[in-house]
């Protein structure tokens, strides 16, 4: 099999829990929908392919490589999923493909427990990404695709913006992510301190007529933030987006704020207005968005 192109013939496993490669896999399947895939998924991947593929079958890790030629995994410095498809794919010579998603992180993207399992190929999908891995990773072939699910769900955010009727209200989108523990004097929870940030520096942008909309994450639990909204609803008009898309709610929205969410990538390249709430003192936004705007800047 040449190993960058694949035929109607290849079995093609797809391992993936987190949701931004997830996302950047998803957008290369759907265009190439004529292939055969195998899905062994986790976690947020479940929610994001059941909405886009609803008729897959999920496979365990060993029903997937006993069929499949070619691996496409992602990555989880959380979880060992991929980890452990990469380990029982090089335990049966099948070629695997590794996804690189956002651009941190990339020197433990494929180690767990001290443990490190290269993957014979490595996919980026822009030309940051490509460059940084290829300075890392010398010896393995990376290879670009163009980014689908950035291109598609611009494409819908444009077309729902053109029918959404202009109001009064400056609508501010707030997209959620779990804050990763490991950064330095993080503590569990972190991202309700940084909510709190939010509102409390919410003045600095001199609106009127606010409405802000929180996007839970697909790995958040149902309900994470209402005592949350209960306890600040006093003084805000706050709500939980009901909607399945993230694009529905990116055209909602004037604002779109985020800690370090590629939400916020998403949104700039729709021509909104993007908001970083990393609070003072905490590190520089790791998104590739040349001038974006920090609150606690403003």
């Amino acid at each position: 099999m040449n190993q960058l192109k694949f035929n109607k013939n290849n079995e093609i496993g797809i391992v993936f829990s987190e949701a931004g490669g997830s996302n950047l896999i998803l957008g290369w399947i759907l265009e190439n929908i004529n292939l055969k895939f195998k899905f062994c998924l986790t976690d947020a991947a479940i929610k994001i392919f059941e909405k886009h593929i609803g008729n897959f079958v999920n496979l365990s890790i060993d029903e997937v490589i006993n069929d499949c030629d070619v691996m496409i995994i992602g990555r989880n410095q959380y979880g060992e999923l991929e980890h452990e498809a990469r380990s029982k794919a090089k335990e049966k010579n099948i070629i695997q493909i590794g996804v690189l998603d956002h651009w941190v992180n990339y020197e433990g993207s494929f180690t767990i427990k001290g443990e490190t399992i290269l993957p014979n190929i490595i996919w980026v999908f822009d030309d940051y990404a490509e460059k940084k891995a290829m300075n890392i990773f010398k010896k393995i072939p990376i290879i670009k695709h163009p980014n689908y699910y950035l291109q598609n769900i611009v494409r819908r955010i444009e077309k729902l913006d053109s029918v959404i009727k202009n109001t009064s209200e400056n609508n501010i989108l707030y997209v959620l992510e779990p804050i990763p523990k490991n950064i330095k004097n993080i503590e569990t929870n972190y991202e309700f301190k940084v909510l709190d940030y939010f509102l409390e520096n919410l003045w600095k942008l001199k609106l009127k007529n606010i409405k802000i909309k929180l996007r839970p994450h697909p790995s958040d639990p149902e309900n994470k933030y209402e005592k949350w909204i209960k306890n600040n609803n006093k003084n805000w008009e706050i709500s939980i987006s009901k909607n399945h898309s993230l694009e529905s709610d990116i055209a909602w929205s004037d604002i779109v704020v985020g800690y370090d969410t590629y939400a916020l990538f998403i949104a700039k390249a729709a021509s909104k207005r993007c908001l970083s709430s990393i609070p003072n003192g905490g590190p520089n936004s790791t998104l590739m968005i040349k001038d974006i705007e920090y609150l606690r800047d403003i």
